[in-house]
């Protein structure tokens, strides 16, 4: 097998398990947890501002 057949092999196995750990997460965690993290986040950092 050529190195440029596996290199594209390895490419497309890649994005197939980014695309899958996309899928699952946007299946497995509720919307609401992430708005939930963002504004965590968001409080954070102004607080680190103003300190």
């Amino acid at each position: 097998m050529s190195a440029g057949i596996r290199l594209t092999l390895y490419a497309a196995v890649l994005l197939a398990v980014f695309t899958a750990a996309y899928g699952a997460g946007s299946a497995f965690i509720p919307d609401s947890l992430v708005e939930s993290w963002m504004q965590d986040v968001e409080q954070d950092h102004h607080e680190k501002e103003g300190a």
